[in-house]
């Protein structure tokens, strides 16, 4: 059936016949049986994409790999499509892969499109990359685009081209955000059925819109004509448009960012497919540039603890940006994607909604909790085989003071920082350097969400310490906080004999002595900071360790 159809249709290719009741049948026939036969599956050579994926590849060859989360496909026909209906296009008619690079290129370098000039401004073009405002070079690497379909027509074995993705948007990558340009030619006697079109999609696997409106599912454009002169139903009203008037008019729609959330669809397959064709005749072109990958499509929030601020971001690129906080309108911080503003605990819902460059409404939430964070830690260095090793101690607390409560919260996400590019998120980790150091050691608390942060950091210099395989008469003694404040204590778990102990400034002063047996807790109130040594003497030999009053 589709052969038939394809074939009745070149016999009207030419571009001064009118459009007549029998070719109307035919495209109604077509588009039925296209409608019935729309791939809803995932083909078996694809593998989605975990996350939202940067849409140009380093190489169009990477689209032809499998399997793959993207698919290249082309035909020397155009694509069936409605006059009135908004259902997913079926590209059934297509093959794999493309011709050559004059239809399909990957485009690095700035240039210009000749084909879409201006009639009203002298030399002005549509650019072939965009001016994109924060380009995401870390992810993305520099700007790159692809080039798809081109201006050759009724010769041309690429009347129309596909690229289809699939991918599974994630936590972190939840907004697609696609920058596009496209080129098509409006002619005087064709209709909605019959000019060419371009057309951005996304649906699930089974073809159906991922929203209950299909126009925010979509970017579709037709031109209209004298003949056909009312916009098609589902198509949108062109943003930063011009036009070229030659032998037929050359519409060009110059770079527009389109974000579409995906949030709903976390966890989900969905399929994106961007689609050029040009008019049933092959005689009238449309091809695009487009460009894209995926953005945290969620509201930030971070405490700046030196002017007790917090700052609110929201995604770039958007338009109307309307903020609420605790669902009360602040209209000081609208059309701002952020915002600071002096902390108020009691300010725990953040909203914002925004619109993309075609009028797509998305809201954006953002729940905050506040918590007042205290980090403190200690070390002890520990006497086995390894003369480097160090117990670290977690001694941070944090309280939820949210609409000025007083809870204490165990829950904190910890990062150690051993001062000699080893990191940890333990608790209380035990750590083996290569030396005595001093190494700066560091630790950063954050509460769960990681919007409160705090960090300290202290100088740990190891001792020269008496390993255990050497002399095992001290492995019973523990000093403990290292480093101390007001108190430093000292066991033995093995007391049989009164031991005696010295604590020594560094210079080498006696600044405080003693005995004990099993346990002694010594008063350091009115110890200056800084280091001291501690000896302790069982009457045969004498056992050394480095403290720290801070």
């Amino acid at each position: 059936m589709l052969y038939l159809c394809l074939h009745k249709i070149s016999e009207f290719k030419n571009k001064n016949m009118k459009t007549n009741f029998n070719l109307k049948i035919f495209w109604s026939i077509c588009f039925i049986y296209t409608l019935i036969n729309v791939n809803g599956q995932i083909p078996n050579n694809v593998i989605p994409y975990n996350g939202i994926p940067k849409l140009i590849p380093d190489s169009l060859s990477q689209f032809l790999i499998s399997p793959s989360f993207a698919v290249l496909t082309h035909s020397e026909n155009p694509i069936v499509k409605s006059a009135n209906s908004c259902a997913p296009i079926s590209i059934s008619s297509q093959t794999l892969g493309y011709i050559d690079h004059s239809s399909h290129r990957i485009i690095t370098i700035e240039d210009i499109d000749s084909n879409a000039c201006s009639s009203s401004t002298p030399n002005l073009y549509l650019t072939k990359i965009p001016n994109l405002l924060y380009w995401d070079s870390l992810a993305y690497g520099d700007p790159k685009v692809i080039q798809m379909g081109d201006h050759i027509v009724l010769t041309d074995s690429n009347a129309s081209s596909t690229i289809t993705y699939y991918f599974i948007p994630n936590e972190t990558e939840n907004i697609l955000k696609i920058s596009f340009a496209f080129v098509t030619q409006a002619v005087p006697y064709h209709d909605n059925e019959e000019n060419g079109f371009f057309r951005i999609e996304l649906t699930d696997t089974t073809g159906n819109f991922l929203t209950s409106d299909p126009m925010n599912s979509t970017f579709y454009y037709i031109p209209p004509t004298v003949t056909d002169p009312i916009l098609h139903p589902c198509c949108h009203n062109l943003v930063n448009s011009d036009s070229c008037i030659s032998n037929n008019i050359t519409i060009w729609n110059d770079w527009i960012t389109i974000p579409f959330d995906l949030n709903q669809q976390i966890g989900e397959v969905v399929r994106l497919r961007i689609i050029v064709s040009e008019c049933v005749y092959t005689a009238h072109y449309t091809y695009c540039y487009f460009t894209g990958g995926g953005i945290n499509g969620h509201i930030n929030a971070q405490i700046n603890s030196l002017d007790s601020t917090i700052l609110i971001s929201a995604p770039f690129g958007f338009t109307n940006y309307h903020w609420k906080i605790n669902q009360i309108d602040r209209p000081e911080f609208d059309g701002l994607f952020q915002f600071s503003e002096y902390i108020n605990n009691s300010d725990t819902l953040f909203t914002c909604i925004v619109n993309d460059q075609v009028g797509n409404p998305i809201t954006l939430s953002k729940s905050v909790k506040y918590f007042e964070i205290i980090p403190d830690f200690s070390w002890e260095q520990l006497t086995d085989e390894n003369n480097y090793k160090v117990q670290f101690s977690n001694l941070s607390t944090i309280t939820d003071v949210t609409n000025g409560e007083n809870q204490t919260n165990t829950e904190m996400n910890l990062l150690w920082n051993f001062g000699d590019n080893e990191t940890s998120n333990d608790p209380n980790p035990i750590h083996y350097y290569s030396g005595f150091g001093p190494y700066q050691v560091s630790l950063t608390v954050s509460d769960p969400n990681q919007i409160f942060i705090q960090n300290i950091h202290y100088e740990v210099l190891l001792d020269e310490l008496v390993k255990i395989s050497e002399q095992t008469n001290f492995s019973n003694f523990k000093i403990y906080p290292n480093p101390f404040k007001e108190t430093l204590t000292i066991t033995n778990s093995q007391s049989s004999n009164p031991v005696l102990f010295e604590i020594h400034d560094i210079f080498g002063q006696v600044v405080l002595s003693g005995e004990f047996e099993n346990q002694t807790e010594i008063s350091t109130g009115k110890f200056s900071s800084g280091i001291y040594i501690v000896k302790i003497s069982n009457g045969q030999q004498n056992y050394f360790k480095k403290v720290v009053k801070q």
